[in-house]
């Protein structure tokens, strides 16, 4: 998978869920965040065991989630920390279906209510968006919302916002490529093991699959 097939294919999966969820009365996750979050987990499609189990979002497989899994290595953070270890994750048929899944997990769980927008008076930004699902324990990762926003940024994935209405359901919207600089005029270059923010480089903990149980 390309980087401009990862994001026509992410973002339209994304836009047209959150129209579902306008549609149906719900709030919604802006686009733009649930695209970075996944370019972030799975570097842009890049991890071939992840995307064969159609995992783009790392979501852990918890005592109550009944579907498939996959067990993969990964770091975690704790008292400022970086530390690495393995956990099973959920896996499922469909990349649409991973989508609906993390769209299900982020606005039915209470927790991540700062993170939702309600259409059309209620839209929060990007950085608004994020921060509250970071801050609710979607990551440990301490530069968590950094580096969704550098790719938001860096890539233009707003357009992506531009296109929720409540009524698209099958969009067909082509990316237009990356900006040249992020979003607070810094520059800003994103690649598949890193991030460049004023200079300084961010690593990325992309998860190293060991086993999928399918």
């Amino acid at each position: 998978m390309t980087k401009e097939e990862f994001f026509n294919t992410l973002g339209n999966l994304a836009v047209a869920e959150s129209n579902r969820r306008i549609a149906g009365g719900s709030k919604f996750v802006l686009p733009s965040v649930c695209i970075a979050q996944s370019a972030l987990e799975t570097g842009y499609g890049s991890s071939s065991l992840m995307t064969k189990a159609n995992a783009f979002f790392g979501i852990k497989a918890g005592g109550s989630w009944t579907g498939k899994v996959f067990r993969a290595g990964t770091w975690e953070v704790a008292d400022g920390e970086a530390y690495n270890t393995t956990a099973n994750f959920r896996a499922y048929d469909s990349l649409q279906d991973s989508v609906a899944d993390y769209y299900e997990l982020i606005i039915n769980a209470s927790r991540y209510a700062g993170g939702l927008s309600t259409y059309p008076d209620g839209i929060k930004t990007p950085l608004d968006t994020i921060t509250a699902i970071w801050k609710a324990g979607y990551a440990t990762d301490e530069l968590y919302d950094t580096k969704v926003m550098s790719i938001i940024n860096s890539n233009n994935l707003t357009e992506f916002d531009k296109l929720v209405d409540g009524k698209t359901f099958d969009p067909s919207y082509s990316w237009t490529g990356a900006t040249s600089s992020g979003g607070n005029g810094s520059s800003s270059i994103v690649s598949g093991d890193g991030t460049i923010i004023t200079g300084k480089k961010i690593a990325y903990g992309f998860r190293k699959v060991e086993r999928i149980q399918l």
